[in-house]
C-alpha cells in the first residue's frame, strides 16, 4: 500500500481498487460476455438435445425401478 492507502502494483488497482466503470468499458464487458457464451454454444450445441434427453430417461428409468420395487 502506497500512503494513500492504494495498493502498489498495477494488477492489484486494477482487480481491488473501486471505481465507476465508464459506458465503454461496460458495453466491451458485455461483448466479451455475449461472445464467450455465443463460442461456448457453439462448440456444445450438439451434445445439449442428447443431455436433455439422457437426463428424462434417467428419471423414468429411476421412477420405473422405485415402482418396481414396491410392486
Amino acid at each position: 500500500m502506497d500512503e494513500e492507502n492504494r495498493p502498489e502494483k498495477f494488477w492489484a488497482r486494477v482487480l481491488f481498487q473501486q471505481r465507476r466503470l465508464t459506458d465503454v468499458e461496460w458495453r466491451l464487458g458485455l461483448a466479451v460476455v455475449g461472445i464467450a457464451l455465443f463460442l461456448t454454444w457453439l462448440i456444445y450445441w450438439t451434445f445439449i438435445p442428447r443431455l436433455i434427453a439422457d437426463t428424462l430417461m434417467g428419471i423414468g428409468s429411476l421412477i420405473g425401478w422405485i415402482v418396481g420395487l414396491f410392486s
